[in-house]
Parts: structure tokens; sequence; C-alpha cells
């Protein structure tokens, strides 16, 4: 418990991005033991490891602020301890769903057709909303009526569907030889 809690003061900390990955590695690594996870993991542990895979930022702040390469590999570091967190634990599960981390998923859900988003923190936010629309039933209808889910997860499969359209076209045509 004093691991995690040193680890989360320097993550809270201004310091370099090599320092914030190393914390949230660890993190990560210890967030796949499932024994004593909701003491370890208090909800301000799991508030912090929101915080920094910027969950709990403002409308505003995603569409305003880049995603330089270092500070992407953080998020998607923290999203991965997260993701762990709620495979494992149904405390964890709860808390996530109320803490706006589904909220953070669903506002980053409407970027996703940005080029500036990167490829893994779009992946990581889809594996957090399947764990935690899978396995807490409350989280499904808000994400469906509240967040409009529903919506924005068909927007960004046809966009999805769009791009690969896009790319098998622009690729040179092969016949096979017979």
């Amino acid at each position: 418990k004093s691991l995690v809690s040193t680890l989360i003061t320097l993550l809270e900390q201004p310091a370099d991005e090599s320092c914030h990955l190393a914390c949230l590695e660890t993190l990560r690594v210890l967030s796949r033991d499932k024994d004593h996870l909701e003491e370890v993991f208090t909800p301000e542990v799991l508030a912090s490891l929101a915080h920094t895979a910027e969950l709990t930022v403002e409308e505003e702040d995603v569409i305003c602020e880049g995603f330089k390469e270092d500070k992407a590999k953080v998020i998607v570091e923290a999203q991965k301890a997260l993701c762990n967190l709620i495979y494992n634990s149904p405390v964890v599960q709860r808390t996530c769903s109320s803490n706006g981390c589904v909220e953070g998923v669903m506002l980053r859900l409407k970027l996703y057709g940005s080029p500036s988003l990167p490829h893994d923190v779009k992946f990581f936010d889809m594996r957090m909303l399947f764990l935690l629309t899978a396995l807490c039933a409350d989280t499904r209808p808000r994400v469906r009526t509240e967040q409009h889910g529903l919506v924005y997860l068909r927007e960004t499969l046809d966009l999805i569907l769009k791009l690969c359209e896009e790319r098998s076209q622009q690729e040179p045509r092969t016949t096979p030889s017979r």
C-alpha cells in the first residue's frame, strides 16, 4: 500500500514523462495481483489514475490539447492499469463507473476521427468501455441513454469502415496469376 501511495505521489508531481511512465508501469504490474486490490487501490488512487489517463478533463481541454507522443504513452499506461483493475475487481468496477471514467471515455469517443488521437489511446478507451459495460450492469443504461453511447459507437464504427474502405481503394490491386 505504501508503494502505491509513493507512486501516486510521484505521478501527481510535475516530472519527466519517463518518470511517470516508470511509475505507471509498476502500478500496472501491481494491478494484476487480485489479492487486496480494494485495500491498495483506493478511490483516491483510482481518481489519480483516471486523471493521469486524462479521463477527468473538460471537453474544451480534450479538443484543444494535442497528444504528444510521450504524453500518449503515459495516458496508455494509465489506461492499461485501469483496465487491469476493472477486470480484476468488482469494487473498482463500481468506483470507475461513477468517478468520471465512463464520461471521459465517451468524451474522447467523440474525437475518434481526430488524427491527433493515437491509436493506442483509442484502443484502450474501447477496452475500458467494454469492461465497464460488460462487468457493471448499472453502467449500460447510463452509457446508452445519458451518454448517447449507441450513437457515438455507431458513428465510430462508420468512421472505421470508411477508413478501411479508403485504404483498400488506395492499395494497388494485384490480380492472381493463373
